[in-house]
């Protein structure tokens, strides 16, 4: 019975594992995130959640928060230019706003004017982006304002609030695929303020995958992870403890 029970969560554990998407994971101690989104130009309808957390004064605060949703709606311009849909939600625990968000992408866009446009939401866009907490220069960003991707300015996504946007990413060629990662955004207004600071980052990773006409697929919560771990700690055990079988070739 025991035998049974533990079978059972090797089952569990490898199946669990088996329907993660490879760089899946939950946020780490410090970010590096590895977490990546492949599309394919023909995958119109593609979605991914990315999951945010704060950082302000190089620690991490679980005050500022938010989750974005991201949905390829097709290409346009001659298969040149891919399309998405977005919503974004200011999940704080504190007042504040999102006043713009980013990534990096592979391949790289083409140029500031026509490489990435937001055409709703936030509309101002640019590419090469110094950003702040350690992210570096992203590929890509997108603000409430045209005073920049690192500003105070007015505007963005009030604590509480959804914003719902679109943007255009156009490339030089027809691209097969795109790659994303490094998900991030910029809090202000923060209030009461976080490390001595009234201003911060989320930095993201990936909490679902739902490729077209698919139930999504999400990252574990830690607490699942040690779950997993735990089983797979059991069966090692078990398998140490039984007795070996000496193996035969089978004769016809």
């Amino acid at each position: 019975m025991n035998g049974l029970r533990l079978t059972v969560a090797a089952i569990w554990a490898s199946a669990a594992m088996t329907a993660l998407p490879v760089h899946a994971a939950y946020f780490p101690a410090g970010w590096d995130s590895t977490d990546h989104v492949t599309i394919g130009k023909d995958q119109t309808g593609f979605n991914f959640v990315v999951d945010y957390l704060g950082k302000a004064d190089d620690s991490y605060t679980s005050k500022l928060s938010a989750l974005g949703s991201f949905t390829f709606s097709g290409l346009s311009n001659s298969n040149k230019t891919w399309n998405f849909n977005y919503s974004i939600t200011n999940d704080s625990a504190y007042d504040s706003r999102i006043r713009s968000f980013g990534f990096d992408v592979d391949p790289n866009v083409r140029n500031n004017t026509s490489g990435a446009v937001g055409t709703s939401g936030f509309t101002y866009d640019w590419l090469n982006a110094s950003y702040i907490e350690g992210v570096g220069t992203m590929d890509v960003c997108f603000a409430a304002g045209s005073d920049g991707c690192t500003a105070h300015g007015s505007g963005g996504i009030n604590d509480g609030s959804t914003l719902n946007g679109s943007f255009a990413l156009t490339f030089a060629t027809v691209m097969e695929e795109i790659d994303f990662d490094h998900f991030a955004m910029k809090f202000v207004s923060v209030n009461p303020s976080v490390n001595g600071q009234n201003w911060g980052a989320g930095l993201g990773t990936i909490a679902s995958i739902t490729p077209p006409n698919s139930q999504p697929i999400t990252a574990p919560e830690p607490g699942t992870w040690l779950m997993m771990l735990g089983g797979f700690g059991l069966v090692g055990h078990a398998l140490r403890k039984r007795p070996g079988k000496s193996w035969r070739p089978r004769i016809a």
